[in-house]
Order: C-alpha cells, then structure tokens, then sequence
C-alpha cells in the first residue's frame, strides 16, 4: 500500500530541517574551533595585567620597557611613579588593594615599611639597576674642590662647604652618606669625636645649598657635578619586589616581566636612563 502523499512530504520536510540544523551547528563548531585555533597561535584567551609602583626616576625607564612586553606573552604592565614615602606609607597601612610589584631607590625602604607595620613585605628584591650615592655639587662648589683638574673628593667637599643633609627618613641618600662619613672616620684616632664632627659640618637641607648626597643618576640628570667617596658607600640598588598581595596570576607575569628587565636587550634602556648595571657596571660614556 503506497504511503499517503501529505505525510510524504511532512516527513521530507522534517528531514529537511533536521539536516538544515545539523550542518548549522557543524558549522557553528568549525568556527569555534577555527576561533581557539587563531586565539592559540597569535593572541591570549586572556591578559593579565601587572601593577607596578616605582621610584620616579626609574619608572620612565621601566614604563619603556612595559612597552617592549611581546603580545603573545599574555600580559601587559602599567607603570605607576610614586615618591617611595608614599608607597612604604600605603603598604604599612595593609590596604587591601594596591600594586602587584613595588620598585623603591633602595632596599632601606623594605626594612623601612616593614618596621612601620608591613610585617608581610620581603625583606629583599631582585635588584634591576643601581645607582652609588655621590655628593652633587654646583659648579662653584665643584671648582674650590679642584675640578675640572681632579674629581673632588668627600674630604674636600667637607672641608670646603657645609653639605645639606636630606631627612634619612624620606632619602635613602642620607643614609648612604651618614654611612660614608661613618667609614672615613673609622681610621682616625678617636673615630666617635672624627665622626661627629663630621656630622656638625652637615646641615638640614633647606634651599639654596651647593652639596648635598643624590645617586649618581639624579647628578647626571641635572648637569651636576659629581664628588665620589673614597670609602664603600651604600649604592641605589632599586628592588624588584613582588608584593604578597599580588594574584597568582600577576604574581607569574610579574616575574617574566623581571627576566625582561634583566636580559642584556634591556641593558641600553637603563643605561640611557643613566643607571648602572645592577652589580654596579657603568655602561656608556659619563
């Protein structure tokens, strides 16, 4: 008995949709596979960003090699300058929110907020640069000292012309200078009484002044002249510090952000800063 004409054609046209449906949803997967493909071989699925805090004067240096970060990584980085009072301030406050990185001049600055209540900070980084600590002189200063004919000396800067001395608690600088004073008395007779008598030579820094301690960088940057001590003086190490508060996630990218920094392609871009290599090597024509 042949199949009733009407019902033919209601179960063609059923096949038909079914069929239609089908190759639409294989379609539909084909791009979405088509779409992972293209996501997996040249972008992210997601970016992760990292927050970085630094010292003003190496945060234009580290905000140029964020740039340099390669699409493919997976993250990105946003620099953020910051007087490190301000930062230790934050951190010691233990605000919940607030950078995944923290790149203070000096490590002083981890012992600092960490004595002021950030219990949880690390008391050390991986250091990106440095900078040692010299006596910035004007150029009157510089020439009672001796030069352009010699690179002046503490010794005769001292001797010369009182030196402004920075808060220690707001300038890693005068730290490092109390410090190199402490060592160049070390020798003398009675190094206690050479020492403060240093120390009276020295003078709250209120403008204008002629002498005072800065890293080497901040010199170079404003046409200074700089006076070198003859003693080992504690340098502008500048931490690479990834804070506990940071994800998991960030808490990676942070530190392939790191090995960028310290790969010999970054080596030009703090050196054109005017900073050192992070053990100290000057690089470029000074």
């Amino acid at each position: 008995m042949a199949a009733h004409p009407a019902r033919a054609r209601r179960i063609d046209a059923r096949v038909v949709v079914l069929s239609a449906l089908l190759v639409a949803a294989l379609l539909a997967w084909a791009g979405v596979g088509y779409l992972k493909d293209r996501l997996a071989g040249g972008g992210c699925d997601t970016t992760t960003p990292v927050r970085v805090t630094a010292a003003p004067d190496i945060a234009p240096v580290l905000t140029a090699l964020a740039r340099t970060v390669p699409e493919g990584d997976c993250y990105t980085v946003e620099v953020t300058a910051s007087p490190s009072t301000a930062t230790a301030t934050a951190l010691e406050a233990n605000g919940a929110t607030g950078p995944d990185v923290w790149v203070p001049e000096s490590s002083s600055w981890l012992l600092q907020a960490r004595d002021g209540g950030a219990w949880n900070l690390p008391e050390s980084g991986q250091p990106v640069a440095s900078s040692p600590v010299v006596l910035a002189l004007t150029d009157d200063v510089a020439k009672q000292a001796g030069w352009p004919s010699k690179s002046p000396s503490w010794s005769d800067v001292l001797a010369g012309s009182p030196v402004g001395l920075p808060d220690p608690g707001r300038d890693p600088a005068a730290i490092a200078a109390l410090i190199g004073l402490q060592q160049l008395t070390e020798d003398a007779p009675d190094p206690a009484a050479a020492f403060t008598e240093e120390i009276r030579k020295l003078s709250a820094v209120k403008e204008p002044f002629t002498a005072w301690p800065a890293s080497e960088q901040s010199v170079l940057a404003k046409k200074l002249v700089a006076a070198y001590p003859a003693v080992g003086v504690p340098s502008f190490d500048y931490p690479y510090v990834v804070l506990p508060r940071a994800s998991e996630a960030s808490r990676s990218a942070a530190e392939r952000f790191l090995r960028l920094l310290l790969d010999q392609t970054s080596t030009k871009a703090f050196a054109d800063g005017g900073f050192r290599t992070p053990s100290g090597q000057l690089l470029g024509d000074r």
